[in-house]
C-alpha cells in the first residue's frame, strides 16, 4: 500500500501492478522464497542438533553456506549444482537456466531428509544429562 502512494506521488505508473500475471508472479515468488527459508531453517535446525551448540551451528552453517560453498564453486564448476546452498537459494529464485527448479527441489529434499535422519539418531542416542 505504502508503494502505490509513493509511486504516485512519483509519478510512476502502477497500472501493470495490479494485472492478474503481477499477482500471479507475487504468489509464486512468496511462496519460493517461503520454501527456500523453510528448507534454510530446517538446514540450520538440523546443524543445531548435530553440534549440540547454537553458536557453532550459526558459525558452522554461515562459513559452509556463505563462503566455503561458494569458494568450491567457483574452483570446480561442477560442484555448484549438488551444494545445499545452491538449491536453496535458486528455490528462492524460481530456478535459473543453469539449474531447473526441479532439480533443486530434489537435491533440497535429499539434503534435508538424510541431514534430518542423522540428527534425528543423534538426538535419540543423545544423554540427556548433557
Amino acid at each position: 500500500m505504502i508503494s502505490f502512494a509513493l509511486a504516485e506521488r512519483a509519478g510512476v505508473n502502477t497500472s501493470a501492478w495490479t494485472t492478474s500475471a503481477a499477482i500471479e508472479l507475487l504468489f509464486k515468488s512468496t511462496l519460493n522464497i517461503f520454501i527456500a527459508t523453510l528448507c534454510f531453517g530446517t538446514f540450520g535446525m538440523i546443524l543445531g542438533l548435530l553440534l549440540r551448540s547454537p553458536i557453532s551451528a550459526i558459525a558452522v552453517g554461515v562459513l559452509w553456506i556463505l563462503i566455503l560453498e561458494n569458494i568450491l564453486g567457483a574452483l570446480i564448476k561442477s560442484t555448484g549444482k549438488w551444494l545445499p546452498g545452491f538449491n536453496f537459494s535458486n528455490l528462492g529464485e524460481g530456478g535459473i537456466p543453469s539449474l531447473s527448479y526441479r532439480h533443486s527441489i530434489a537435491v533440497s529434499l535429499a539434503y534435508l531428509v538424510i541431514g534430518g535422519a542423522i540428527a534425528a539418531v543423534f538426538f535419540k542416542r543423545r544423554d540427556v544429562a548433557n
